[in-house]
């Protein structure tokens, strides 16, 4: 009776916050006897309100919910979950009121959840993960997917905005026709198993994702009528036979399908480590991906209007109530820029920097330090010591928070103290730990009905019968895998990428195909990638080509920990030659569709790309340090092969024209290999051990100018001619960087020749070269022209 109570707490607790008028009596019966059916409901509107967003939902309703649960067969009859209609209208929260009660909670959550990753961080360092505990739950997981069949159709969120831009009001929003997760057989035909299996088959099933950004268009959520609307937000879903006039998409309709096949037990299959556990194929026909100017336009100016409202945000709590406009009441609005400066800068300041409030300061955090002492060894640890961990968590920052715990984790080591999770724990404890989580009090607050449901309700029999539907022993260790098992396998095989800027540059890549392949017992991952061909067309006209149509433009390969043992690390890349016609009126149709409106200032955003960017800079730096520590040799052979680059007079490419030509050479990036001189003594061959050695060798760039375009192909192929602009040049350099930390050895050292850059032109080729350049036409800065207009040219 256990998951009959689990899933009637869950589903009331869950739709009586998001459903009007739920029955839950009526629901609850439905649970019990295997047999859900919910028709018609209506969402409520404050159902995002908790979330704090600027946003708040306007319309909401889901046609159909059907659960269908087999109690009496739960192991061996499939769980049965249909949604379909579910239809959202989100719109802009322009009348955001400041809530004291809410802001604080809301503070405390995201605190108690940053408080609690970090605590879970340092669990896992001090005490490795049980991997008993993570057999059964992969085992449950199993079994759960086994079981689960899952049907999702006719969704559609639509994201409405007339405030961004009060003269050209735009809608965003997600369709989806049907998603279904069906249970089959081998032939990948659906059927219900009732017996073991030793190989699960899951076929997944999306038609028609699509995500669309229309600008200037009528909105919904200004309809009185409910039923209008839904017919409308039914009616706007991309089907296979209902394309929306006038719809705009960012991401085209996309059909996938995937094939899972779940392998339960590798050690006893009888196919000698050859089947992996997890085998994973996705294939889609087609993604393509728009933009145009206005869809751009609007984006930015949507970015630039969720930055002042986060920017506001602080001052919120100040914000005059009720008071929207301006005129008439600039007294109340001067008073809330006034009273926002002072409280968030002057008397913030000023408060930080009292000698009183320091000490107070840190009297907090080293009683708070102590009570964590107590707090994680004691069972009982009385009132006053959950009152002092309560009052210091809610005055205190994260930061100061995790230094306190931190020294009182060394505490508990230096005086020998035993942890609660330490402590000898009944069944039931190990039950709440991994039903309830450990995301923090405030999560299991929320999960303490449900576990004290399964405490009462488990019997030793169900749980008997729990462990062997999932096929699991308590106390049997994990089986280990040989170092040669492929335990997990994806192959991705898509046959087109369309990416297109609307009426100026559409580019396309053709079959990509993509493998991976992990050894877990190794710590060893095998990708290998290709994309067989890349197209790029401007107005209409060809622009970029792969010079060799027979070969693939990308092959990709990355490679750790093989079994042969001669490298750690392998990136190996190979681009073949492509060929670029410059093309004036495409280039400018794209300016002009990413040329963002004067009003937009996106400089939080900026700040936050750079700030993401340093980030990242960092832990590349750290992950090289970590490297580098364990001394990883890594493998590079990336090979990109020339690209070459035409310009004819007037901008658009035309053989007989005079034209510009540009082979930008090959690029080679290898590893080099230790070579060790003979007669070098001991300390200077450690010294030069110490250094990963890399070749980058860019050969023949050449650029020549003539007065059409075969004459310039054939002087490209020669290593003199008259119409040379930039004579065959490149450069063969080698970079040494030490992987060891002393001062005694340069952290990089750069050696190499850089051959003679020969420029040769003559006072007439030179003018006819700037004849050619005034020739292109550039985009106009002031006036902007009609993308027909422009392709035209």
């Amino acid at each position: 009776m256990v998951f009959e109570s689990l899933v009637a707490d869950l589903l009331n607790r869950f739709l009586g916050d998001f459903v009007e008028n739920l029955d839950s009596s009526q629901l609850n019966v439905g649970i019990w006897g295997g047999d859900v059916k919910l028709e018609n409901l209506e969402v409520k509107e404050t159902a995002l309100d908790d979330l704090d967003l600027p946003i708040k939902l306007k319309f909401g309703y889901l046609s159909s919910l059907v659960l269908k649960i087999p109690w009496k067969n739960l192991y061996t009859e499939p769980v049965i979950a249909n949604i379909d209609g579910l239809h959202l209208i989100v719109v802009p929260n322009k009348g955001v009121v400041y809530n004291e009660e809410k802001a604080k909670k809301n503070i405390t959550e995201i605190k108690q959840k940053t408080l609690a990753r970090l605590e879970e961080a340092r669990k896992n360092r001090r005490k490795p993960a049980d991997p008993t505990a993570d057999s059964f739950a992969e085992k449950m997981v199993t079994q759960i997917i086994k079981n689960l069949q899952i049907s999702i159709s006719n969704i559609h969120v639509r994201f409405e905005d007339k405030w961004t831009n009060r003269h050209r009001p735009f809608a965003a929003g997600i369709t989806l026709q049907k998603l279904d997760f069906q249970t089959t057989d081998e032939n990948w035909l659906p059927t219900i198993h009732k017996e073991t299996l030793k190989i699960i088959h899951k076929l997944v099933s999306l038609e028609n994702l699509a995500v669309y950004w229309n600008s200037d268009v009528t909105l919904f959520s200004d309809l009185s009528d409910r039923k209008e609307v839904k017919e409308k937000m039914l009616a706007t879903i991309t089907t296979k036979n209902n394309r929306p006039e006038g719809y705009k998409y960012i991401l085209e309709p996309i059909k996938m399908e995937a094939k899972l096949q779940l392998n339960q037990k590798p050690e006893t299959d009888g196919s000698g480590w050859s089947i992996p556990k997890i085998d994973l194929s996705v294939d889609m026909k087609a993604l393509a991906l728009t933009i145009g100017k206005f869809q751009y336009q609007d984006v930015l100016l949507f970015l630039e209007a969720q930055e002042r409202f986060t920017l506001a945000g602080q001052y919120l709590k100040y914000r005059p109530a009720h008071v929207v406009d301006y005129k008439g009441h600039y007294k109340t609005w001067w008073k809330f820029a006034y009273t926002s400066i002072l409280e968030e800068k002057v008397r913030r300041r000023r408060r930080n920097w009292n000698w009183k409030r320091m000490k107070e300061h840190r009297q907090l955090v080293r009683d708070y330090r102590d009570a964590w002492v107590k707090h994680q060894t004691e069972k009982s640890p009385g009132s006053h010591v959950t009152d002092l961990v309560k009052k210091a968590e809610d005055r205190l920052d994260v930061f100061n928070i995790n230094i306190a715990r931190q020294q009182a984790e060394m505490e508990i080591d230096r005086k020998g103290l035993t942890r609660i999770e330490d402590q000898p724990q009944g069944i039931m404890g190990w039950a709440k730990s991994w039903w309830g989580g450990s995301g923090g009090s405030h999560e299991n607050k929320k999960n303490k009905d449900v576990v004290s449901q399964f405490e009462e309700a488990m019997t030793p029999e169900e749980k008997a019968k729990l462990f062997e539907a999932i096929d699991y022993q308590e106390n049997i260790p994990p089986t280990n895998y040989p170092k040669e098992y492929v335990e997990n396998k994806l192959s991705f095989r898509l046959g087109e990428i369309a990416i297109n800027v609307d009426h100026a540059v559409s580019m396309k890549l053709l079959q990509l195909d993509a493998y991976i392949a992990q050894r877990p017992s190794a710590g060893a991952i095998n990708i290998k990638s290709g994309i067989k061909e890349l197209r790029m067309d401007g107005c209409g006209a060809e622009m970029l080509r792969v010079r060799d149509a027979t070969k693939p433009w990308l092959d990709l390969e990355v490679d750790t920990n093989p079994l042969h043992g001669k490298y750690d690390q392998k990136v190996a890349l190979s681009i073949a030659p492509v060929t670029l016609k410059y093309h004036a009126p495409a280039v400018n149709a794209a300016a002009d569709v990413f040329k963002p409106p004067e009003s937009v200032r996106l400089n939080q955003l900026t700040a936050a790309a750079m700030s993401r960017y340093e980030e990242v800079k960092t832990r590349s730096v750290t992950g090289l340090a970590h490297a580098v520590e364990f001394k990883k040799k890594l493998v590079l052979d990336i090979s990109i092969n020339p690209a070459t680059l035409l310009i004819s007079e007037g901008g658009v490419y035309a053989p007989e024209k005079p034209t510009i030509m540009a082979d930008l050479g090959l690029l080679t990036i290898t590893t080099v290999d230790q070579q060790v001189q003979e007669g070098m003594d001991k300390m200077a061959r450690l010294r030069e051990m110490a250094y990963d050695k890399f070749r980058v060798k860019l050969s023949n760039v050449v650029i020549a100018f003539a007065e059409e375009m075969e004459k310039a192909h054939e002087a490209i192929k020669l290593p003199e001619s008259p119409l040379h602009i930039l004579k065959p040049t490149g450069l063969d350099i080698q970079f040494h960087k030490s992987g060891v930390e002393d001062l005694s050895l340069p952290k990089m050292r750069i050696i190499g020749d850089l051959p003679d850059i020969v420029v040769v032109i003559s006072d007439k080729r030179l003018l006819m070269l700037m004849d050619l350049l005034n020739s292109i036409p550039r985009r106009s800065p002031k006036k902007p022209r009609k993308f027909s207009k422009i392709c035209r040219r």
